[in-house]
């Protein structure tokens, strides 16, 4: 909180963003049968064959919440290793500027960054690696009911 209160471009940003949050209008999006102001009606017959055609494709090209879970999952892992290669960049960087100043005090602070991040990115790596050993050591130990161990199974990438 004290860097927002010293650095005023960081201050002006955040003051900007709330201020266009704020003034933006909102807007109303009907669909095709609630309209404000319908057209006048018109005459149209539809066939019952071309009813029974309709259909909605789904998207997602999941079945079920766990593969949308699974989905959301696989993506947050890219987008942490991303940040996590991108925070190495940044502290590798701080590293060199505080290595030319002799600042120790910032360089042992550094060293701790860079540590955290490092088990950071190595627990999101492995994490299918450890859901496996925790699949395998409950199937092993036989304290889960077999159903549970086969779905647990499918919803893991291999």
């Amino acid at each position: 909180m004290n860097y927002i209160k010293k650095n005023k471009a960081t201050r002006f940003l955040l003051i900007a963003a709330f201020s266009l949050s704020i003034s933006i209008p909102v807007v109303q999006v009907f669909a095709q049968g609630d309209q404000v102001s319908s057209p006048a009606p018109t005459q149209q017959t539809i066939s019952d064959s071309s009813a029974s055609k309709f259909g909605i494709t789904n998207p997602l090209h999941a079945n079920s919440i766990g593969e949308i879970v699974l989905d959301f999952v696989q993506i947050f892992g890219y987008i942490a290793v991303l940040c996590g290669v991108l925070a190495i960049i940044w502290v590798g960087f701080q590293y060199i500027l505080a290595s030319a100043q002799g600042n120790g005090e910032k360089i042992k602070d550094l060293h701790g960054y860079f540590l955290s991040i490092v088990i950071g990115l190595a627990i999101v790596i492995g994490a299918t690696t450890i859901i496996h050993v925790i699949i395998n050591t409950l199937k092993a130990s036989g304290t889960v009911s077999p159903s549970i161990i086969n779905s647990a199974e499918k919803a893991v990438p291999k």
